[in-house]
């Protein structure tokens, strides 16, 4: 443990906490031992919750001395002859299907880390056209909580989606433009198969490649026969990379539904149009 101590020439020095100081200084006394409360409160936290956690059985494992010199006083907190209480069982998994699939993931390859490094990167157009771009992002928010609209209430998903999106942008006042966006996306005849679909939805769904790379589908359709991938796009501009990121989502999801039609669809947010994407 270490104090910081600021110093009266603006600068700051670090200085070392250590039992063996104490008698020298009052000062370092009191720092030690508030950073000992500190610290035993920290562990003391760790142990509760790792003790409340269990919801059957609880393995406790305590070294029997510490820094292998000195005994470890938690053992006077158990009897000596107690070692272990109860007995272990197993526990069957409520409704865990007979006949299970077991999905097999291939070895992670070598590659460049280029192309993810390059993600990381705004290309230089992203930055023209702003106020388009923040237009498409407060769009994606809303669109992002509006899931299957079968049997539901049109009305108040997107004044649900709406107050959502609110939450992320508090400084934008004007949201006319945005919910006649998403009137104009939700009854397009082309695009409303995209919301009022036959099967599950799932919103800024989490995927994880082979090779361990996170990625992130804006809107996920799957049914009895079909995977449809959704990705919202500001502005019809960079659509080569586009193309390349949704058919490296095509050829995941593929991967997973090996045995489902698996198709992909851009659609971009500033002309509400919709573009399929394929290999």
């Amino acid at each position: 443990k270490y104090h910081i101590q600021k110093n009266s020439n603006a600068t700051i020095s670090r200085v070392p906490l250590s039992r063996d100081y104490m008698r020298w200084s009052d000062a370092l006394t009191y720092h030690y031992r508030e950073a000992y409360k500190s610290e035993c409160r920290a562990q003391l936290n760790s142990l509760y919750v790792a003790m409340t956690r269990a919801q059957y059985e609880l393995h406790g494992f305590v070294l029997k001395k510490n820094n292998g010199r000195e005994l470890n006083r938690i053992h006077m907190l158990f009897p000596p002859a107690v070692r272990a209480i109860g007995k272990k069982r197993n526990y069957p998994l409520e409704g865990a299907p007979h006949n299970t699939t077991l999905l097999h993931l291939e070895p992670t390859p070598y590659h460049s880390w280029m192309e993810l490094l390059r993600d990381e990167f705004i290309d230089a157009s992203v930055l023209l056209g702003r106020k388009h771009i923040l237009h498409g992002k407060v769009l994606h928010a809303a669109l992002a909580h509006i899931g299957n609209l079968t049997g539901k209430d049109k009305e108040a998903s997107i004044q649900h989606a709406l107050d959502r999106a609110r939450a992320y942008y508090p400084s934008i006042h004007e949201w006319a433009h945005v919910e006649t966006a998403i009137r104009k996306l939700l009854d397009d005849p082309h695009l409303k198969q995209f919301f009022y679909v036959e099967g599950d939805v799932f919103q800024e769904k989490e995927l994880v490649s082979s090779s361990g790379a996170t990625k992130r589908v804006d809107r996920l359709i799957v049914t009895a026969s079909d995977v449809i991938i959704i990705d919202y796009k500001s502005r019809e501009e960079s659509k080569e990379s586009y193309y390349e990121q949704l058919r490296e989502y095509v050829a995941l999801m593929k991967g997973i539904f090996k045995k489902r039609v698996v198709k992909g669809f851009l659609i971009f947010l500033d002309t509400l149009q919709a573009e399929e994407v394929t290999e």
